[in-house]
Parts: structure tokens; C-alpha cells; sequence
């Protein structure tokens, strides 16, 4: 699925030799956003409530989709599918 895309996706974008690297690094900042997600969930259910914690993670989610969309519209992707 989408973590075999990735890794393949990072292995093609660094530079030969750092391949490992790039992918220790995905891995990290993917599983980073998970437990500090988790955590600040928590959080603002048990201070602010269940209602408040779904609208915050709707707007979290809204501004992520946003920036993708932003970067597949302007971003120059020719260099990606010379990697192929």
C-alpha cells in the first residue's frame, strides 16, 4: 500500500548510498505525527471535550490536504518520473 509507495518514493529521491537514511527518517517522522497526534487528542478531549477535539482534527486535516494539494499543483514533478 501506501508505505511500500513511500519508501520506494524516498529510495529514488536521495542521493545513492543514503537510501537507508531517507527511509530511517520517513519512518520516523511518520510515527512521530502518530504518537504526538495521539497525545494532543488526548489532550484536548479530557480539557476541552470530544466536539472540540473532531473540529481541531478536522482543521489539522483540511490545512494538511490544502498543502498537498498546493504542492501537487505547483511543485515540478518531471524530476520524479525521471527516476523510474
Amino acid at each position: 500500500g501506501s508505505k511500500t509507495g513511500s519508501v520506494e518514493f524516498i529510495a529514488r529521491m536521495m542521493p545513492e548510498g543514503y537510501e537507508a537514511s531517507g527511509q530511517g527518517i520517513l519512518i520516523f517522522v511518520t510515527y512521530f505525527g502518530v504518537v504526538a497526534g495521539l497525545v494532543m487528542a488526548g489532550w484536548i478531549q479530557e480539557t476541552l471535550g470530544g466536539y472540540v477535539m473532531f473540529r481541531v482534527m478536522a482543521g489539522i486535516v483540511s490545512v494538511g490536504m490544502m498543502m498537498f494539494l498546493l504542492a501537487e499543483r505547483f511543485c515540478d514533478k518531471t524530476h520524479i518520473m525521471d527516476a523510474t
